[in-house]
Order: structure tokens, then sequence, then C-alpha cells
């Protein structure tokens, strides 16, 4: 083991233990045996868990220079450590040597090949196939002698090792953002496995879904025999990530290292960029650094799930099989397929024998297929209403007043407890056809109380009044959920209970063609309505309580719990909309498939459920006089003071939440919102872009990288800076690594900063209330700044989202009033995206048009007029074509002027025109 001492040496009280029984009473990683949701990740197979990182370099204008390869491995209690230096530039290391090397050093006992080798050779024709016999014998020269043919290449005989007959070794390689690492091998040698081609790029990691077999020679030279060694493992390889198990907001090497107490070792300024000069310079220095960034991820993945046990794909992969064991024994069934067919409304379906493409032979085809025509009916149903979070801006401009982003605590779980378990053997409680929606649908007839989030899934058609300032019934335009005021010009929409009951409230008129009230399942022992998705929320819940409590915020237990809590909705909404990914296997893309606990119900009704709540807020703020400004998925920002928000009764929405909230916290807390973020100097542009100077303050970057450390003055500075003063897109840099398709094609892995750009311009998701610009500067230290302050109005219609959205394409920037005149100039002219054939002469009209429109000055234009004036407008004409009086005429026409380009395409050329004659 490296350490500071020279170049080390095997320091037992550097060695980590999870038990300390067994391993001398050394300190534990974590204290996952304490809780049950955690344990259940420790449940995978034992085998050799093998940490992996590289060092290298870039030489100037060269392509990747390997410097060494690092591996950490534990066996019993002593954690080792190999680093494979590279001799020479045309050196390069297999995956196959590197773990030769490392189970020799391990003590694994290998395979003496001659022992499984077999001899075939062709025999007779076999007149039923016409083909010839493959003959197998146990030496070489029997198999010569029986030879009626020589095979294909030439040979009488053909050596076979049949590694069948020998246990396969299991063996996990693990590593953090791996795919320069696993591009590092040497993978162009006909010896050498292409390792890469069976892996997947999956949550920024390198991983494999299936194991790889791998045939590995000892390096041993005990076994040597005429100079060659005849000794051989079989290997089951696993690829692993721990970029796919590190929770959000900490996925770096850095940041795990913390975690587990292992840190990272640091570097002077400078040296990452030489490492080839510091390998030289202090040999000990590279060492440590190198070999510890090859331990981290062995710790961290031994941390979560045990020293040297099979580590999962990802962590929400782990999660959705403790979650299902967790709902099986709510739902009181024993196996898999009751499970699918009681909580999915699924059965296996078998489509008879169908050739293995990975070995010879045959393997059964099944798929998973509605238990009937009416569960298939409610599955299509929802899989159609399923919509993603709410998110968008409503009111743009500076705020210089107090303004708090508010959170909806454990939004997703806390819906996901309220969603029952659908009957699916009878999943149609009533069915509603061709006809207007009532409150009294949503009501119990038993006792008269409104259900705010029944379960209940629809086509329909809507139109909210138009006082209403935010409608609740999503639509999705090109995969953008919006939320117009009307239907119009579609037949109609997918849409679940909770948005149309809340629709109904604010005085929405929804004519329902066909739609499902849902049967829940009754559970038989205790006789009520079945929640399995609660009862594994719950426990998830209260295990990441006790978590925070017993080791504190930031804590391994606690941060792997919260991230399996947040974790459960994904799964449960997988696949739900189709989705593919790029497969190196098949060279196309492959659909992802269904979680564990894919439910298309629960998952259009969870995601309802949230989204009705913000948007009742946001209808209610709006009754007392409040605004919020942006919404993004389980919060908004406004300017509602705290007890106002609270008191807000959300259409009964509250009711249901707050009962929610205090299952879930076993009777400690009722309250559904809390504070996330303060400021008074909001700057708020669009959806999922935001910024305040203050520490405490909102800062969302709208995709772009401000290259300082996250959420700092000088971040926020930058983005502030960046949005107030642009003319355009928002240029940023970025680290962009070559993408895993190219590195499967043959590809060498790069990385390189590239700069890339984003508009930060409002995204038109809400109408502009052209009534309510106002124009306002914005002081940023030293400076002030012109920004546009406006606000919005729902869409009447998707066809009219589409008209801005398209419009919005013929402006360059959308900051300034002057910038937004423009833009109200194209829509009152009714612009298009017509591309020009002559770039040259459009820049020029679209000038000249630009100043007859009266959008800006050009002094020689004010002062010259008919030939004179076409004559100076052709000395800046080189385009090929003559300007002339008729084109002065038609530039002056609002039908062509609709089509004035963008600014940012005519700047030059317009500054050109105003600057000559003053």
């Amino acid at each position: 083991m490296v350490s500071n001492h020279g170049l080390g040496g095997p320091y037992r009280d550097l060695t980590p233990c999870d038990n300390p029984e067994s391993c001398g009473g050394l300190p534990v990683l974590a204290s996952f045996e304490n809780y049950d949701s955690l344990r259940c990740l420790r449940n995978g197979n034992t085998c050799i868990v093998i940490g992996y990182d590289t060092e290298w370099i870039y030489p100037v204008n060269s392509v990747r220079r390997i410097l060494s390869w690092q591996f950490a491995v534990i066996k019993d209690s002593d954690l080792l450590e190999f680093v494979f230096l590279r001799k020479t530039k045309k050196y390069n290391l297999s995956l196959e040597m590197a773990l030769g090397c490392i189970l020799d050093n391990l003590g694994i006992e290998s395979t003496d090949v001659r022992k499984i080798r077999t001899y075939t050779s062709l025999g007779d024709i076999v007149p039923s196939t016409g083909e010839r016999e493959v003959q197998v014998f146990d030496n070489y020269k029997d198999a010569e002698i029986a030879s009626k043919c020589d095979f294909a290449d030439g040979k009488k005989v053909k050596v076979v090792r049949d590694y069948s007959l020998i246990q396969a070794i299991p063996v996990n390689l693990v590593c953090h953002a791996g795919m320069g690492d696993i591009s590092a091998f040497d993978q162009h040698s006909k010896s050498c496995i292409d390792i890469i081609r069976y892996c997947s790029a999956i949550d920024g990691g390198l991983v494999t879904l299936q194991p790889v077999k791998v045939v590995v020679n000892s390096l041993n030279p005990r076994y040597n025999d005429g100079g060659s060694n005849p000794h051989a493992y079989s290997v089951n390889l696993e690829i692993s990530d721990t970029k796919c198990h590190a929770p959000n907001g900490m996925k770096s090497l850095k940041a795990l290292g913390k975690v587990v107490k292992w840190e990272k070792v640091t570097l002077p300024e400078g040296c990452i960029s030489q490492m080839d000069k510091l390998l030289v310079d202090d040999p000990r220095a590279y060492f440590e650094y190198a070999s510890n960034d090859s331990v981290v991820p062995l710790l961290y993945a031994a941390s979560i799930y045990g020293f040297n046990r099979k580590i999962p794909v990802t962590i929400t992969s782990a999660t959705a099989a403790v979650v299902k064991n967790i709902m099986m024994n709510a739902l009181h069934v024993d196996n898999g397929a009751t499970f699918e067919r009681v909580y999915r409304g699924l059965k296996t379906e078998k489509h008879g024998l169908v050739e293995r493409d990975d070995k010879p032979g045959y393997v059964e085809s099944t798929s998973k297929v509605p238990i009937s025509d009416r569960a298939n009916t409610i599955q299509y149903y929802a899989s159609q209403a399923f919509h993603g979070g709410y998110n968008s801006s409503s009111e743009i401009g500076y705020f210089p007043y107090t303004t708090w982003d508010y959170d909806l605590q454990n939004a997703y779980p806390t819906a996901m407890c309220l969603v029952y378990d659908v009957d699916w053997e009878n999943p149609i409680r009533s069915e509603i056809q061709d006809r207007e929606l009532t409150l009294d649908d949503f009501t119990n007839p038993k006792n008269g109380e409104l259900n705010p989030i029944s379960m209940f899934i629809g086509y329909v058609s809507f139109e909210f009044p138009e006082s209403v300032k935010y409608p609740c019934i999503p639509v999705i335009v090109d995969g953008i959920p919006i939320f117009p005021r009307t239907s119009k010009g579609m037949q109609g929409v997918y849409a679940c209970g909770p948005e149309i009951c809340l629709a109904l409230r604010l005085g929405a008129k929804v004519v329902c063609e066909r739609g499902y009230f849902i049967n829940a399942l009754i559970d038989a022992e205790s006789g009520k309505v079945s929640y399995s998705l609660r009862a594994a929320i719950k426990q998830l819940v209260v295990d990441r309580s006790v978590a925070k409590t017993v080791h504190g915020k930031h804590s391994i237990e606690e941060l792997i719990l919260k991230e399996m809590v947040s974790s459960v909705y994904g799964k449960n909404a997988q696949n739900v909309v189709q989705k593919q990914t790029w497969s190196a296997k098949s060279g196309g893309m492959e659909d992802i498939g269904p979680s564990a606990i894919t439910n298309p119900v629960s998952a259009c009704m969870i995601t309802s459920i949230v989204r009705a709540v913000l948007l009742a807020a946001q209808n209610q703020c709006n009754g007392l006089g409040y605004m919020t400004c942006s919404v993004t998925t389980d919060g908004f920002i406004s300017d509602i003071p705290e007890n106002k928000l609270k008191s807000l009764d959300l259409y009964g929405l509250r009711s249901v939440m707050e009962q929610s909230r205090i299952f879930l916290t076993e009777n400690k807390s009722r309250e559904i919102w809390e504070i996330k973020h303060s400021q008074n100097d909001l700057v708020n542009f669009t959806t999922r872009g935001n910024v305040s100077l203050l520490p405490d303050g909102v800062c969302a970057h709208n995709g772009a990288k401000s290259g300082y450390e996250e959420d700092s003055y000088e971040d926020r500075k930058w983005l502030m800076e960046s949005v107030l003063s642009r003319d355009g897109p928002v240029p940023y840099k970025v680290l962009l690594f070559t993408e895993f398709k190219d590195l499967v094609m043959g590809s060498e892995f790069n990385d390189k900063e590239v700069t890339r750009s984003i508009r930060m311009d409002f995204d038109m998701k809400r109408k502009p209330d052209r009534s309510s610009f106002v124009q306002k500067y914005v002081p940023l230290e030293d400076r002030m700044y012109e920004m546009t302050s406006f606000s919005t109005k729902p869409f009447d219609s998707v066809s009219e989202y589409e008209e801005f959205r398209n419009r919005k394409e013929t402006v360059t920037c959308l900051r300034t009033l002057k910038d937004w005149e423009l833009f109200w100039f194209k829509t009152d002219a009714r612009s298009t995206k017509a591309k020009p054939r002559n770039m040259k002469w459009c820049v020029l009209y679209s000038c000249i048009m630009y100043y007859r429109a009266g959008l800006c000055s050009i002094p020689m234009l004010d002062k010259l007029t008919g030939q004179a004036r076409d004559d100076w407008i052709n000395s800046h004409n080189d385009s090929g074509k003559l300007f002339t009086g008729n084109d002065w005429k038609n530039a002056g026409k609002k039908d062509r002027q609709k089509n004035i380009l963008p600014r940012n395409m005519m700047n030059d050329k317009l500054l050109e025109l105003q600057s000559d004659g003053v």
C-alpha cells in the first residue's frame, strides 16, 4: 500500500473495514446494518472488487498518452494497490494482463488449460444436414487420423479450450466517470477483448449490464513451461462506475472521497497538466496521487454494498429492488410473477423459441402484457396522461424587494403516499363518455366530500375563463408541457383527476370524450385500501430521519437514503413514455425498458398531484395580489409571506398533502412548505434561470457554466452580468469528452474545453403581456444595466404558442425594450423563419427595411432621395443584385418588413451604413 513513508508498505491501521470483529477492531465504513432499507442494499453476491483509475497527459498537438494504470483491491483486511507504468510510448496495458497480475498476487487458483483442451476435426458428410460431422477427441493424433477434410483455414485439427468445465471467477472493476479509464486499455490487439463494446453509458458513467466472459492468462513465472505459461483464469467481468451511485450535487471523486473520509490527494497548482514531469521529479508524490484515485471508488462502493460484494448497475436500480421487496411484503406476495400481476397488472406471455444472439442454442421468447383488455385500456390512458414536472416562468425582470423560494417538502414522496394500488382484476369503477364533467363527479356520494386527488384518467377538451391566470391542464408540444387556456384546435388531451378537479374549481369547462374512475385494491387481511408504494416510501423516509439524527446531515447513511427516496419516483415512471438509448452491442438505439416497479397509473397520478398543488398555489397567490415569477418541479419563487402561503387551502389539496406529511413524519409535522432561499435583488429571466447576489439567494444557470465555484459570489456575478449585458446568446466554457458512441467506433478518448452559447431569453411557455412591459435598471457593483420587466398570461391555444415560439427565433435577443419592439413589430407583421438564398442582399435589404420601419436611424438616408439615395445604397451593396427605387418602396411595406433578419445578422452592415457620412 502506498503511504507517506517512502514508497510505503502495508499499514493495517490505514485499512478500513465494515466488520470490526473479523478485521481486528478496525473502524467500519458505514453503519448500514442498523437500517432495514440500507441493509437490503448489501445482498449482492461475493466477488473480487477492484478499484481502477488512470493518469494521462496530452502532448502538444498529439493524442492522449497514458502514463500509468492504477488498481486497488481488498484482500482479507489488507488494502493492496497496483500501479502499472508505461515503459515506452508503444507499450499499452491490456485488461487481461492487468487482471492476470492482480489475480496472481491475490493467490487465486488458476487452471492449467491443457487439462480442458479438446481436439476437433471434420468427419464424413451427414446425409440429413449435408454438412460434415464435427468430431471431438482427447488428443491431437486421434483427431488428425480421423480427419476427412480440412477446416476453412486449412487446418486438419482445431484445438478448443472448454472453459465451461471450470468455475468462473466473478470480478467487478469499479472506477469513477470511467469512460476515459476503460478506453485506456489496449483494445486493438486480436488477443485483447474490446471491453468497451460490452459497456453502456449511464448517468455519466460507464457500466456493463451483463457479465462479460474474459479469459485471463496467468503471469506467474512458476507456471512457465518452455517459455510459455499454460495457466489461465476464467473471469466473469462486470464494470461499475461510482458516478452512477453518487448523490446529486456530489458527483466528483473529490466529494466521494470526503464522504468515505479518504480524501483525494491535493497536488500543487499546475501539476495535473504535467503529470509526466511529476513522475520523474517526485515519484513518491505521483504514486500517492495516482494510486489514491483508485482507492476512493473502491471504498465508496464498499461503504454502500459491502467489501467484495457485487455492485448493482446504479443506485437507482438497487433502490428499485429494495422498494419492490418492501412492496411485496405490503401486498402479501412472495414471488415476482404475482407481484407483476397484483401491482403492475401484467403477466408473462410466451412466444416460442428464438435463436440466442450471444451463443449457440435457443431460448424461450417472452414479454410482459396486460392481464386483460380493461387493464390494457387503463395502462394506455395512464401512459398518455403521464407528463413530467411543471417548470415555467411567468414574471420576468428585476425584483428589488424580498422574495422567497418556497419548496414543496418531499413533493414526490408525499404525493406517492396518496396513490393507492389498482385492483387490476377489476380496474374500472365507472366510465364516462361524451359529456361535461362537474365537481359532482369527484364528490364522494356517501359523505358529500370532494376528493381533489380522485384516481381518474380521461381524454378531455377544456376551456378556462379568461380571468384564470394559471390554467392547469397540460398539453405536450414537441415534448414540452404548456398550459394553454383552451384545447382549441385539438381533438382533446389525456389528463388526470387532480388537474381536472382543480380545473373545475377554477371555473373551467371540461368535456370528457371517454374517461375512467379506477378501482382501488383492497387488502385482504385488513379490509382497507392498499398503499404498497406508501409502505416503501415510509420506511426509506423514517430510516433517513434516523440516520440524519444519529450520523448527521451529509453522512454516507443519510446521503444514500436521501438519494434512494428521491429516486423511487424515477423508477416508478421509468419508460412509461418510451425512451431509447444507443447500444454498443447492437450498434443502434434500444428501448431502455421498465424498472422493477414501473407503473403508469401511479406515475401519472404522482406528477399530476404535484403539478396541481403548485398551480393551485399560483392561482391563489395571484388572487391575493402576490406574484409567482418562477416554478420548477417542486417549488416556486414568490413575494407572498410564509404565513400567507401556509394559510392557503389550495382548493382542498393542502389538507390531503398535510395528511401525507403527518404520516411520513410520524406525527411530527404537517408542514408542506419550507423556505429554500430568500433575496431582495432577484433577476428572473427564464425557466430555470434566476439569480441573486446574496449567498442565501437563488442561483439557477439555465444550463450555463461560469467556471467559478458553484453558488460563489463570482459565480453569481458572472451569471447576473452575462444576463444583464447580453445582446445575443451567452457564451460559456465547458469541458467536453469524446462521445461514448465515437469511442466504440474507434475514436481516441479526448477531453477538451470548448465554448458554447445559450439563449437567456424568456422561453415563451406563456404569452408575454404586451401591456405590462416596463424598462428597469439593475445595479451591479458600479454599473446599471437595462432589463425589461413584464408579466405573462396563458396562450389561448397551442397554435398561438407555436406562433410565438417560432417568432422568437427571428430575433437575436429579448432583453431591452428595443429588443422587444422588434419582436412586437415582427409579431404585428406576422414574420416567418424563411431562409434567404442571397444572404448579402438580404442583410442589406433588412437594414433598409429596419430604417423604413422606424427602428433605427441612418443619417445619409435622411439626406438623400431618389437615384442619389439608390446609388449611395448600392455603394454599400456587394450582393451582385442592384438596389432600385422599387426596392425602396417595397422596403416600406409591412408584409416585407415582417422578414427583417435578426439584429445580430445585420449588425455589421447596419454600423457600416450608419457611420458613412458621419
